[in-house]
């Protein structure tokens, strides 16, 4: 186990006035601007006092004139010395907010490890203990085993533990402990995402609702389109790659064969040219033959995402045509304690996390068919509370969020999750009752 740095991030950024940190106030930098201003505005009073001194010696109008040309460079200096100060400042909260949420969450996550690991040199002992064979001292050999490791390699034991055994039983325990904590953790953030996402569109109502689903999937196999279609850009730019990088390159029989004319005659040139044209024909095929392997894999490559394309544009076409249908949908919106009659609810399963969280299965359907204007068939949809409960006494609710397409006559799983109670080792009923509900156009 490695302990993460007890520092944060430190963010730097240049600016006009200078480069400033985002862990400390740049009170320097501003010093420099503030001490310039200062020098300024002493150099426009010590000209003056200089005048003043001379008295006498020295014609009036050309002292007045000297000071206020001398007033007029340095006013300005001083002036923009100052603002330069207070920007630099303005600078630094600027760009403290634009990283707070970065910072506080590296703040958040340095807590939340040293609350889980509130002794981890004893689990990096233990850690390093089992990579050295010893995840279990349960036996006597094993300790005794154990011991003679310990002297061997010279490993020191603190002080407070009576024996190396003993101290290795509490950095087991606390090993144990801080994974069951670190798993803890993660649970609480992969049920928090699940929440999310069961209840993402728990607040938009009617025909909006089923526009802003469409919407959503469509811009989800938008994505699967490109990212697809940048993978076979790569496929194709890396075979290429591979190709240009294998390739042999032919040789000059023309001037291979000059030189050995030049050097030993005429019958050792063309004796030299004919064997390098030889070598330049095995040479092509040896390209030809890497050429058709590499192109091989990259269609057999290309062929895979191009598959997946296709399917991604299938369900995208799906979804637009969805879209247009959805805007033409007719919705009633009846009243919800009317329409919860006429469905069936009941929690086909229910799990309780290590969390103390309660992951829900809830099975609707209709108790028989829905029409609007006497003859068109029409689905349920909307949001349902599940209240939990246990021995009488409410504990929370769970939110169940009737997915695309609406309770109909036939059967329907939709899960939903309660976060913020601890049930763990109770028993739990359910009940039911409605937060908005409306019918849909089949």
């Amino acid at each position: 186990m490695e302990k993460p740095s007890r520092e944060l991030t430190v963010w730097v950024k240049t600016t006009n006035y200078g480069r400033i940190r985002s862990d400390r106030k740049p009170t320097k930098l501003m010093a420099i601007y503030r001490f310039g201003g200062v020098i300024c505005i002493i150099g426009i009073l010590l000209v003056a006092l200089l005048f003043i001194g001379l008295g006498d010696n020295i014609n009036p109008g050309e002292a007045i004139t000297i000071t206020l040309i001398w007033t007029a460079i340095c006013l300005p200096c001083a002036i923009w010395s100052f603002k330069a100060s207070k920007d630099v400042l303005d600078e630094y909260y600027a760009f403290v907010e634009e990283k707070k949420d970065i910072i506080a969450k590296e703040k958040a996550e340095i807590e939340q490890w040293d609350k889980n690991h509130p002794h981890w040199e004893a689990e990096e002992f233990y850690e390093s203990m089992c990579n050295a064979g010893f995840s279990n001292l349960d036996n006597e050999t094993q300790k005794e085993k154990f011991d003679l490791y310990v002297k061997n390699h010279n490993i020191k034991i603190p002080s407070g533990s009576k024996s190396a055994v003993e101290y290795f039983n509490f950095c087991k325990k606390e090993a144990e402990k801080a994974a069951k904590l670190e798993r803890h953790a993660a649970l609480i953030k992969e049920e928090a995402e699940m929440l999310c996402e069961y209840t993402r569109y728990a607040n938009i109502y009617e025909r909006d609702k089923l526009i802003k689903y469409c919407e959503d999937q469509i811009k989800l196999y938008q994505e699967e389109i490109t990212a697809y279609r940048q993978d076979a850009e790569r496929v194709k730019a890396g075979g290429e790659a591979i190709y240009a990088g294998s390739k042999r390159s032919e040789h000059s029989w023309a001037l291979h064969g000059g030189i050995a004319s030049g050097i030993a005659g005429s019958a050792a040139g063309l004796a030299t040219a004919s064997s390098i044209q030889q070598k330049n024909a095995e040479i092509r095929q040896n390209n030809r033959e890497l050429s058709q392997l590499i192109a091989s894999v990259i269609v057999y490559d290309l062929q895979k995402i191009w598959d997946l394309e296709r399917v991604a544009e299938g369900k995208y076409k799906f979804w637009k045509e969805k879209l247009e249908e959805s805007k033409l949908k007719l919705v009633r919106n009846l009243s919800s304690d009317e329409l919860m009659k006429k469905i069936d609810l009941k929690v086909s399963n229910y799990v309780i996390s290590e969390t103390g969280a309660v992951l829900l299965s809830v099975q609707c359907k209709q108790k028989r068919k829905l029409t609007i204007n006497t003859d068109l068939p029409v689905t349920v949809d909307g949001t349902i509370k599940v209240s939990i409960m246990s021995d009488g006494n409410l504990l929370g609710h769970a939110i169940c969020v009737i997915p695309f397409g609406g309770v109909g006559n036939s059967s329907i799983n939709i899960d939903c999750i309660c976060t913020e109670i601890d049930a763990t080792g109770k028993d739990l009923t359910f009940e039911f009752s409605p937060v908005n509900l409306w019918v849909v156009e089949i």
